[in-house]
């Protein structure tokens, strides 16, 4: 199915999973960002740990996220990974916006550039957090984030 069709079904069955890794993105498609009854976005694969399977197809092409993602007001589950076994990190590196999407209670980032995280502050729903093959030396912002049910690290440095 061409991308074209994707968003039409997306838009027609109002979907509340979408997933657009097939299509190796570099940027979102403007009309994403007006379905806001989308509860899941994948950008791009990852091995979902609580359910135990593969999710997407290509890793997150995105050259950066976009500010646009916060008008997704009812998104609770995000994946910006960089795929599986240590192919190349997506080209972004600002992870600021993410903490204005205070509905999520799923975050899947690893193998990216991410280097902190201070952005989980506001997230106060969420409940998994998956961020190996990042860049993160400090985890002291986790320490009060009693709320989350699982957190996956991969082989990152502690």
């Amino acid at each position: 199915m061409k991308l074209i069709e994707y968003i039409e079904e997306v838009k027609i069955k109002k979907l509340k999973i979408v997933d657009l890794t097939k299509y190796e993105l570099e940027e979102i498609p403007n009309e994403i960002f007006e379905f806001d009854w989308i509860e899941k976005l994948i950008l791009g694969n990852f091995y979902n740990n609580y359910a135990r399977e593969i999710e997407g197809s290509s890793p997150c092409k995105l050259n950066e996220l976009p500010e646009e993602l916060t008008r997704l007001k009812n998104l609770k589950s995000l994946s910006i990974s960089g795929g599986l076994f240590l192919k190349p990190k997506p080209a972004y590196r600002n992870f600021d916006l993410l903490g204005k999407l205070v509905s999520l209670e799923e975050l899947y980032m690893d193998s990216t550039h991410l280097n902190n995280l201070q952005f989980l502050k506001s997230l106060t729903k969420l409940k998994r957090l998956q961020i190996g093959y990042t860049e993160i030396v400090d985890y002291s912002d986790l320490k009060n984030y009693n709320q989350l049910i699982s957190l996956s690290i991969g082989v990152n440095r502690i």
